[in-house]
């Protein structure tokens, strides 16, 4: 029945901002808006909070409780990997560390994607000592991500 509805597209990963509104342009029906929220500025932060402000329409306190989510969901999966380092299971880390790359592409957060693609590169061949290193790399870029987004999430809306 999805099929015969029209829901024959596919989108492959990595899944952007730009690919998933190319892929909802496409369908048949209404057309897609842009979101008319203005987006913050992030001088030099190289991130697009585009598909966050998607998420929200129209309402500003809904990109701030997007942006706590995506916070959120930041620590977790960072948790997901410092998790996996401790108990030296490769095979969690190439996973948490996939699950990182996918979060920082969506916003298209440069720094966490490259330590992101690093450490899921290494995960299986590096010695205990270079996947730290890398570790402290993506941390580093976790924490500076979660700096340029504290700026555009106000505290006072719940997350």
């Amino acid at each position: 029945t999805l099929f015969r509805s029209g829901m024959d597209k596919g989108l492959s990963k990595p899944i952007t901002p730009g690919k998933l509104h190319a892929a909802l342009a496409d369908l048949p029906g209404t057309p897609l808006p842009a979101p008319s929220l203005d987006l913050p500025a992030t001088p030099g932060a190289e991130v697009n909070l585009r598909i966050l402000a998607y998420l929200a329409g129209d309402d500003a306190g809904a990109l701030q409780r997007e942006i706590g989510r995506y916070l959120d969901s930041l620590s977790a999966i960072h948790q997901e990997v410092t998790g996996a380092l401790s108990i030296r299971s490769r095979h969690a880390l190439g996973k948490a560390a996939h699950h990182m790359l996918s979060h920082a592409r969506m916003i298209e957060a440069a720094g966490l994607t490259a330590a992101a693609e690093k450490l899921e590169d290494a995960a299986d061949f590096a010695d205990d000592e270079e996947l730290e290193r890398l570790e402290a790399q993506m941390a580093a870029a976790v924490a500076a991500l979660r700096k340029t987004l504290a700026r555009h999430h106000s505290p006072s809306v719940p997350a």
